[in-house]
């Protein structure tokens, strides 16, 4: 298919096209809607006037279509003018459709790709089967994704093909998400190559797609996973068996919490909790009462969301317990009762050694007019109270005269951490630039907590101040400096980053590596490709992270070399510091790893299989648990992470894995499901 948003044998722009030629010569002659379209100024008018054509062969409103194509770069308005040619059978809105397939705005291109697909026209299904092989990797998945649209046999092939290269988490969580929609067997092992290879995010996305899919076998793999599956994995599971079995899905919850799996056992009850069940209340004062300390907590949170006077007297109880978290807790619980009773063990419990500062905090909202209430926060930010300074934010959110100038006193003799990061981040710019002023009395710890404030707030007025700070002897303040020029596109920052990429400080070229993937700094790719080949650990990490979003082919093939030429004290920290950089960058690097000779290396190469899940992971460890050559810490940890990912391999050989390691449930990813 031929490159370009329009066919290339058209009028050249500057020639009139045939129907605005008419309306020069015949305006008379024009449906008055055309001559709206021609005059239309606003892309919201065009789209709402392409929309109201009315479809057929008309030669003339396919050129009104198309004169608009040419006319307008606005994705928006060539997303409706490609909409609207899909209703025109002319033979010149066919052919721009064919170009517009191979647009190079995605939304466009997907936009004509749907069209063709749904055409009952076999060359136009031919083109987009085409389309799912062309260069560009965005054509070939919004193709695919046409296809899946209208269930076309060849979509599911079309995805298997290219969802390896898809990098975007938010295109693979489309795709993911529509396969799921499309209740067709054939996209089953689609979904389950993903759910066993794909990294830990995708693999959660492929499960909720596989639980969406009515299909036999489905519900059996779900009720699997309660017995098997991580946290997340069952917490999937539950949400769909309770519409194909609730009953069912009661009882085994049930069984689970009596089970004498600790973590299994409160993923249960917090599910039974969350559920309309005849006796749970019951369940609930049971609990509170005999309870393990991390059930109660599940039912005080529970009690802190839904307020339930029948609790209070076993909420009084716990807010004197000795356990000081489920105390605190079963106080806010206390606290949402209106009560006599929960109210008067308010009053007691915050005159209790430990609670002081709980009124303020559990004190209704100030009432009366906007004036009084501010005045109420002025008096509370004056007063002597522990806890005044509470309402320094607030009142340095308050733009009006009077709140400024309570802030700006109390600044002036309060300039802790958390109250100049306030005050600079909420006051007004005027506000802010009075405290700069005495910016020269400011220790150490004060300059950096503003100009990190002042990188966050990124207002170019103080952009001066920044640039002042990027020679200051601290290098978080330097760095908070630097980052917030960058944000704010300040040519002094931009200029920067080359000279801190190639500077003797690891944290200055650290920064640069991470600032450069988002700067409009000249050469920034070859300066980041330099920094992927540092000493330092960090600067590599930040560096790949970089080319990651500019250019995710070059990453794969440099991590390896970097991973390669560090230092075996190092390599563990790198292997760590890239674990999220997808299965292609980090599945090599784990074999790597698990190869070296450095212990904590093959650990942190086990933990990384382990992390990306599937099959290929657990053969591995497998390997490395009967290598008998390896240490006993390398082999328990590859035992540990086996144990993790479940599955057939875990279970033949589970006598082997309970002497190198004690079973414990971690609630990692199971990639069992059966298949």
């Amino acid at each position: 298919m031929v490159r370009g948003s329009a066919p290339q044998q058209k009028p050249h722009p500057t020639a009139p096209s045939p129907v605005y030629g008419t309306l020069l010569a015949q305006p008379q002659s024009v449906d008055p809607l055309l001559e709206r379209l021609a005059a239309a100024e606003t892309g919201a008018e065009r789209c709402s006037l392409l929309g109201q054509l009315e479809p057929g062969e008309d030669p003339q409103i396919a050129d009104a279509i198309t004169g608009v194509l040419e006319r307008t770069q606005l994705v928006s308005v060539r997303v409706c003018a490609t909409q609207a040619l899909g209703a025109q059978h002319s033979p010149v809105a066919h052919s721009w459709l064919v170009d517009l397939a191979n647009d190079p705005e995605p939304d466009v291109h997907g936009a004509a790709l749907d069209i063709l697909a749904a055409s009952d026209d076999a060359h136009d299904q031919a083109a987009v089967v085409e389309a799912t092989h062309d260069d560009d990797p965005e054509v070939r998945v919004s193709a695919a994704m046409a296809l899946l649209k209208v269930g076309r046999a060849q979509a599911f092939a079309a995805l298997a093909a290219v969802l390896p290269s898809v990098e975007d988490r938010t295109t693979l969580g489309s795709v993911i998400s529509a396969l799921g929609q499309s209740n067709d067997a054939r996209a089953l092992p689609v979904l389950d190559s993903l759910f066993r290879n794909a990294d830990s995010e995708s693999h959660m996305a492929a499960l909720a797609a596989l639980s969406e899919l009515e299909l036999p076998g489905v519900e059996e793999r779900l009720w699997q996973l309660l017995d098997l599956g991580s946290m997340q994995e069952f917490g999937v599971a539950v949400e769909r068996l309770k519409f194909f079995a609730p009953a069912a899905l009661a009882l085994k919850l049930r069984a689970l919490v009596r089970s004498g799996n600790p973590a299994r056992s409160r993923w249960a009850f917090g599910q039974l909790l969350n559920r309309d069940i005849p006796d749970r209340a019951a369940l609930m004062a049971d609990t509170l009462r005999s309870g393990d300390s991390a059930m109660k907590s599940l039912v005080v949170r529970q009690l802190s969301v839904q307020p339930d006077a029948s609790f209070e007297s076993e909420l009084i109880a716990l807010a004197h317990g000795d356990d000081r978290e489920l105390s605190t807790a079963a106080f806010y619980a206390l606290a949402g009762l209106d009560t006599p009773g929960a109210q008067a063990e308010i009053g007691r419990l915050n005159d209790k050694p430990g609670k002081h500062g709980l009124k303020h905090r559990l004190a209704k909202n100030p009432e009366g007019s906007e004036e009084q209430v501010r005045a109420q926060f002025i008096g509370l930010l004056e007063s002597q109270e522990a806890d005044a300074a509470t309402a320094l934010p607030r009142l340095a959110a308050d733009h009006a005269a009077r709140a400024q100038e309570a802030a700006c006193r109390y600044i002036e003799t309060h300039q802790d951490a958390n109250s100049l990061a306030s005050f600079v981040a909420l006051a007004t710019s005027d506000s802010v630039q009075k405290l700069l002023e005495h910016a020269a009395r400011f220790d150490p710890e004060q300059q950096r907590v503003v100009i990190q404030a002042l990188a966050q707030r990124g207002e170019p007025r103080f952009s001066g101040a920044l640039r002042a700070a990027l020679h200051d002897q601290d290098p978080d303040t330097r760095g908070n400096a630097l980052r917030g020029l960058i944000a704010l596109g300040d040519e002094v920052g931009s200029a920067e980053l080359p000279r801190w990429s190639r500077g003797s400080e690891a944290g200055d070229r650290a920064l640069a590596a991470e600032l450069l993937g988002t700067s409009a700094t000249p050469d920034a790719n070859a300066e980041l490709q330099a920094l992927a080949q540092d000493s330092d650990p960090l600067v590599v990490s930040n560096a790949l992270h970089s080319l990651q979003r500019q250019t995710p082919e070059l990453v794969e093939r440099l991590a390896e070399r970097a991973f390669r030429a560090a230092a075996p004290e190092d390599r563990s920290t790198l292997l760590s510091s890239l674990s999220d950089l997808g299965g292609s960058v980090t599945r090599p690097l784990g074999d790597l790893a698990l190869s070296d000779v450095d212990d904590a290396t093959a650990i942190q190469g086990v933990q990384s299989l382990t992390n990306l899940a599937g099959p290929e992971s657990a053969r591995r460890l497998l390997l490395l648990v009967n290598d008998a050559q390896r240490s006993q810490a390398v082999r328990q940890e590859a035992a540990a992470g086996l144990r993790q990912l479940g599955g057939p391999l875990a279970r033949a050989n589970r006598a082997l894995l309970d002497s190198l390691s004690p079973p414990e449930d971690s609630g990692a990813i199971s990639c069992d499901l059966g298949y």
